[in-house]
């Protein structure tokens, strides 16, 4: 499996999802965004 990096990702991948499902990990989004006051700075 070394050789075809398309079957590691998708392995990567369900590892991932399974412990996502299994409540071991969590996703946050964070977004930054330039105030208008800040804008001339």
């Amino acid at each position: 499996m070394e050789r075809y990096p398309y079957l590691r990702s998708l392995l990567g991948g369900d590892a991932k999802q399974t412990c996502y499902r299994e409540d071991l990990i969590h996703y946050r989004l964070l977004v930054f965004e330039k105030r208008a006051a800040d804008a001339g700075k």
